[in-house]
């Protein structure tokens, strides 16, 4: 055991224990399900990286430390984190591979696999295994069967040796490791190995409940993997099974409001009850089940056509929504307090370094973040999450939950004050506003609107809404913070007789819902 862990187990350093949130976390996680650090590295980073990352010596790229939480069955999704340019540049490599799947420009999608591969670091695995995932998805795309397969062994080989090693009682997988198996689970039917197939898929699915891994995360690759095990069933003519498969993969997505892999899931569901046999006695689960299936899968097909989004998408499988690149937010907070880069890095760097780090050429050293963070009034960590111990998050996380009762405005704004001490002679357009900052104005604004006044509720949520377009990130923005502003701002403008603002704003809430996954707060109903 290590000194660390003796000393936050022991409750020895308190402040140790807050600071280093993120690496007790994935400890406990590992001892509650004896993961050994040895297996939950493997093929990510060294075990001495481990190590400096969960005493808080080290901060690795938010890829890497992504898929630690993975494995250790955390959920990345539930932090605010803060990435250097070099971070967000690979997102973007990563995401234009998935963008040009989306729109079936599978010669594009050729070129930049090859591209990223070529460039990719080689000191972290996971960066190549990415790429031959993707190559895996374009060779099932042209229909090559045996390269298909071995492509997919291929990716899985990049941080897992073998197949035939995993010890699945033992075992934990990242989201991209999970979507590899069951590419590989496809490549198994493809050549015509169904029990191999099958007996994959299951463990991929059981895999979820028997590691307790958090719902958001058993979103990104359960229904997957149902579909493909239901057209198995399809395809060797188990019809019940497949019935049954895809309906569990449905009412999934149901009780979590979801789309992912939704239309090709119900699909799948009708072919197999239409297959059904004139000898087959009648059921009437089954026909209840149909009709319901066959007006909701109509009814997604009319939207997503409307909003341009394709049947079976391959969503994102990492989550940038609640990330702030260092270099903007730091210039942003220097502009907002008026001063030079000089006045502002004076003790922490030289003039020098601070411009490159403005710039994003360089990304601050660990010390170096942790001042520049403190000047800036912000956690001097990369990862928070949501509801971290200070007050002020307390005050928002129970807000969030409805556990106060309604306040006036005064109050409100006396609680983001605490948030934003220049507000209000600050300029939320221009401020780089953190989720919790997002929902209380939120809140303000919808004090406001329930006294009446709309045009102030409507100007509170049009500067958060030109606060994430002015972001470097504004195509991945906050989904929970800009969706739950996005349906306020198109409400609030309704009440101020704005009728086609509003109906432009619902659309981007709409078209925004659906490019996640997920649908929250859009006023459409699709079940």
């Amino acid at each position: 055991m290590y000194e660390y862990e003796i000393a936050i187990k022991a409750g020895e350093n308190v402040e140790l224990e807050k600071q280093y949130r993120l690496g007790s976390m994935i400890m406990h996680r590992c001892q509650t399900h004896q993961i050994p650090y040895d297996q939950l590295c493997q093929g990510i980073v060294s075990p001495s990286t481990l190590r400096r990352f969960i005493n808080g010596t080290a901060e690795p790229e938010k890829f890497i430390v992504d898929q630690l939480l993975e494995r250790a069955g955390v959920c990345p999704d539930q932090f605010e984190s803060w990435i250097d340019d070099k971070d967000w540049y690979w997102f973007c490599k990563r995401d234009e591979i998935r963008q040009a799947y989306n729109k079936e420009n599978y010669g594009l999608m050729e070129e930049l696999i090859q591209k990223y591969k070529k460039i990719c670091p080689k000191v972290y695995p996971s960066y190549l295994q990415y790429g031959e995932l993707m190559q895996a998805y374009l060779y099932s795309k042209q229909k090559d069967t045996g390269q298909f397969l071995k492509q997919s062994l291929d990716a899985l080989h990049c941080t897992i040796p073998d197949i035939t090693s995993i010890v699945w009682e033992q075992a934990c997988f990242s989201i991209q490791e999970l979507h590899i198996l069951i590419l590989i689970a496809e490549g198994y039917q493809k050549v015509g190995k169904y029990p191999l197939a099958i007996r994959l898929l299951e463990y991929v699915i059981t895999y979820s409940t028997a590691r307790q891994i958090e719902v958001e995360e058993a979103l990104k690759f359960v229904p997957y993997a149902r579909l493909i095990l239901a057209r198995i069933y399809f395809q060797i003519g188990k019809r019940k099974n497949a019935v049954r498969e895809s309906w569990k993969g449905i009412q999934f997505l149901q009780q979590n409001h979801c789309t992912i892999c939704g239309i090709p899931l119900m699909e799948q569901l009708l072919q197999s009850i239409e297959k059904r046999d004139d000898k087959e006695s009648y059921d009437r689960n089954e026909e209840e089940i149909y009709e319901k299936v066959l007006i909701s899968v109509q009814k997604w097909k009319e939207i997503f056509r409307e909003y341009n989004i394709p049947f079976d998408m391959l969503h994102s499988i990492q989550n940038y929504e609640n990330c702030h690149i260092i270099s903007d937010s730091i210039q942003a907070y220097r502009l907002l307090s008026g001063k030079t880069q000089e006045q502002f890095c004076d003790g922490i760097c030289t003039v020098r370094a601070f411009r490159d780090i403005e710039k994003g050429r360089t990304s601050p050293k660990t010390l170096c973040f942790h001042d520049l963070m403190n000047r800036c009034g912000l956690p001097n960590t990369k990862y928070t999450h949501y509801t971290q111990w200070n007050q002020k998050r307390t005050h928002v996380a129970q807000l969030h939950d409805k556990q106060l009762p309604d306040q006036a405005p005064q109050q409100y704004e006396t609680l983001l004050h605490s948030m934003i001490p220049n507000y209000p002679n600050v300029n939320l357009e221009q401020y780089p506003l953190r989720f919790h900052e997002t929902i209380m104005i939120n809140y303000l604004a919808c004090s406001y609107g329930e006294s009446g006044n709309y045009l102030k509720a409507v100007e509170l949520l049009r500067a958060v809404y030109k606060s994430y377009q002015n972001s470097r990130t504004a195509e991945l923005l906050s989904y929970k913070g800009y969706c739950f502003t996005l349906k306020n701002l198109a409400n609030y403008l309704q009440l101020s007789n704005m009728q086609k603002q509003a109906e432009t704003v619902n659309r981007e809430l709409i078209r925004r819902e659906l490019h996640n996954g997920h649908i929250q707060y859009a006023d459409i109903i699709i079940w």
